[in-house]
């Protein structure tokens, strides 16, 4: 990928998704984490609490995620992907065209 495409197509694909996706994850299994130690309180000791309530987190994030990390990883591994453009507009076009595709074709 180096070779080809330089040390900026390590993130190829990071510019908007990645980043994105870490702001999903990270909200997801927040949103999660602060769920569960809510409805522990009182119920188990606070270590244990902290504990089951990160779980907890860690479920509601792949939740949400996993239907999205297998949408992003198939729209990443299709050929119409296969280009490179920093402009943020010829980034999100033909991904998000694909993602739509995949989305009427599969469900």
């Amino acid at each position: 990928m180096i070779k080809h495409k330089g040390l900026i197509g390590v993130l190829d694909g990071y510019f908007p998704w990645g980043s994105i996706q870490c702001f999903v994850k990270g909200a997801s299994f927040g949103f999660g984490q602060a769920l569960g130690y809510n409805m522990l309180k009182g119920k188990l000791p606070e270590f244990q609490r902290e504990v089951a309530s990160g779980g907890i987190g860690g479920l509601f994030q792949g939740i949400v995620m996993s239907p999205l990390l297998l949408l992003k990883t198939r729209v990443m591994t299709m050929p119409v992907r296969r280009h490179f453009s920093l402009t943020l507009h010829a980034g999100l076009e033909p991904p998000a065209m694909t993602a739509i595709d995949r989305f009427h074709s599969h469900g």
